[in-house]
């Protein structure tokens, strides 16, 4: 009996002496950065093995493949950005850019 109650007031000195818990929020973040790392390190792996499969792959897909000719609103907005950037040249590249949209959805008309 006299061991039990020794036990107990050593068991509740420990608890005592440690230091507070963190909040509950603070302690599932530590867990979750803990699976989101374990999960990257994962993934890194499964990565770096398929990087090798592709890039065989990449090799000879990358021989086949033929650029596509620009369409005629590219080349239209190509070339209608230089000339309003010659003239506004004060403006910012959204405004002008909107503007050459404008003008291409007139020039369509």
């Amino acid at each position: 009996m006299l061991c039990n109650i020794l036990k107990n007031a050593l068991y509740i000195n420990n608890i005592l002496s440690m230091p507070p818990k963190k909040k509950s929020s603070q302690t599932k973040k530590s867990s979750q950065t803990k699976k989101s790392s374990q999960k990257k390190k994962s993934s890194q792996k499964k990565k770096s093995s398929q990087k090798k499969k592709s890039s065989q792959k990449k090799k000879s897909s990358q021989k086949e493949k033929v650029k596509r000719e620009p369409t005629t609103y590219q080349i239209f907005m190509k070339e209608e950005l230089a000339r309003l950037k010659k003239s506004h040249a004060d403006l910012e590249h959204k405004e002008r850019f909107t503007m050459a949209a404008k003008n291409w959805s007139k020039q369509k008309k």
